[in-house]
């Protein structure tokens, strides 16, 4: 990652954090796979959000890396997560190497909830 693709790093977010959406499924084998890291106190790399702002009261922060390492963190009751907002850019950018669309992936955004792991239409 380049650093003009990293906006800023701050410390801690918390998974239960209601403005946190995720922008596909959770597989899981690879949320089984987290857990297990954060029951073993591995250390993970930071999650990447990228800041959406709907309104002067309305923002999302869409987990573009790290979704597996944030519902895991949710489900295993962790208190905090080290994130770093990266650049809409570098999400859509990663997005398209998938054939994917960032934008309409930011559109169908759901939370993270306990034990709800689909994702419209993937």
């Amino acid at each position: 990652m380049q650093s003009s693709d990293i906006v800023g790093i701050v410390p801690f977010i918390k998974p239960t954090d209601d403005r946190l959406r995720r922008i596909h499924r959770v597989k899981e084998e690879n949320l089984e796979h987290f857990k297990g890291a954060l029951a073993r106190q591995q250390d993970l790399d930071p999650i990447n959000i990228v800041k959406i702002i709907l309104s002067s009261t309305k923002t999302l922060l869409i987990v573009a890396n790290g979704t597996h390492r944030t519902q895991a963190a949710l489900e295993q009751g962790l208190p905090e997560l080290e994130y770093r907002l990266v650049t809409a850019a570098k999400a859509a950018n990663e997005a398209s190497t998938r054939g994917l669309n960032f934008d309409d992936l930011v559109q169908r955004a759901i939370a993270f909830r306990v034990g709800h792991y689909s994702f419209p239409p993937y």
